[in-house]
């Protein structure tokens, strides 16, 4: 079995390999792109967050939902989210 150490002395020199073409444009792809994955990352824990911390709930008696605005709130970061990270991909 290898060692995490074994696994990366093969790991890293691939991507030092795979990012070099963006190193040598002045880097600004690659800083671009890690930016939007951490906006992704922060939209989607975001998303997460109020999804669990307000959940959408109906009326009692069912009267209908209760228009609490965490759903369109979660639904918008995860948009955010899938937008930043379909950016960073392309980029």
């Amino acid at each position: 079995m290898r060692t995490m150490l074994q696994m990366d002395q093969r790991v890293w020199p691939a991507l030092i390999v795979a990012a070099r073409p963006a190193l040598e444009n002045g880097g600004k792809p690659l800083v671009y792109a890690v930016l939007w994955a951490l906006l992704a990352a922060a939209a989607f824990a975001g998303s997460l967050y109020v999804f669990r911390a307000w959940p959408f709930q109906f009326k009692d008696q069912g009267a209908g939902p209760d228009y609490r605005p965490s759903a369109g709130v979660a639904g918008a970061l995860m948009t955010v989210a899938l937008l930043a990270l379909v950016i960073a991909l392309t980029v």
